[in-house]
């Protein structure tokens, strides 16, 4: 009887032990491998969501501590550079979209291989440089009179639809407007690319104005 109660107390012991070492084991399994847990969270979190903004909590002064705050500092980083990338971005398509809103504009008074050559080498166009150059001035004769007896709106919008087709002319002979006097228009060839016909073009381009004028 008496060894059957020693093996009885000793096997309830065991089994005790047992149950507390495997309680102990849960709590420490748990309290050790909780901060890891937190970082496959947080990577899951980041990975599903694109969320650099996860973090992982430090709770504990020890290596898992040591490293969540790596994890952190990591993460920290990527959203940095992953803000800055958007940013570079953003700043890209908006450059894009004052490119061409600048070429639009451009475009209406400078030939279009011009604004590619300023867009492909700016500098190029920054270089002064001694050039021979053709230049044709337009003016409408009789104009004062023919002012003096139009209201201002109405002179206005006349000299806008003038335009609209002499400098169509222009373009269409590589030349370039460089002012407007009044009802003058004052353009220029060879600048700032040089052809060999430029002053056959600006001529052609005077004959090609009065034939519009007629039209107009």
């Amino acid at each position: 009887l008496d060894i059957a109660g020693i093996l009885t107390r000793n096997a309830v012991i065991l089994g005790l032990a047992c149950a507390i070492s495997l309680a102990l084991l849960l709590v420490f399994s748990h309290y050790l491998t909780r901060p890891l847990t937190g970082m496959v969270a947080a990577m899951r979190r980041i990975i599903g969501e694109h969320d650099l903004t996860a973090r992982v909590p430090v709770e504990y002064p020890d290596e898992t501590g040591t490293l969540a705050h790596t994890f952190n500092i990591t993460v920290a980083e990527l959203e940095k550079a992953y803000n800055q990338i958007k940013d570079f971005a953003f700043k890209t398509v908006l450059a894009r979209q004052r490119e061409q809103e600048i070429r639009n504009i451009f475009q209406v008074y400078v030939p279009k291989e011009v604004i590619e050559k300023f867009y492909s080498n700016p500098e190029s166009l920054l270089i002064g440089e001694n050039r021979e150059l053709a230049v044709m001035i337009s003016d409408i004769r009789g104009f004062t009179a023919i002012a003096e007896r139009m209201q201002p709106d109405r002179m206005v919008e006349t000299l806008n639809r003038y335009f609209s087709p002499m400098v169509d002319v222009i373009m269409r002979r590589n030349g370039i407007v460089d002012k407007y006097m009044g009802d003058a228009i004052m353009a220029f060839f060879g600048s700032p690319l040089k052809r060999p016909d430029d002053a056959l073009q600006a001529v052609l381009s005077a004959l090609e104005m009065q034939e519009a004028l007629a039209d107009f």
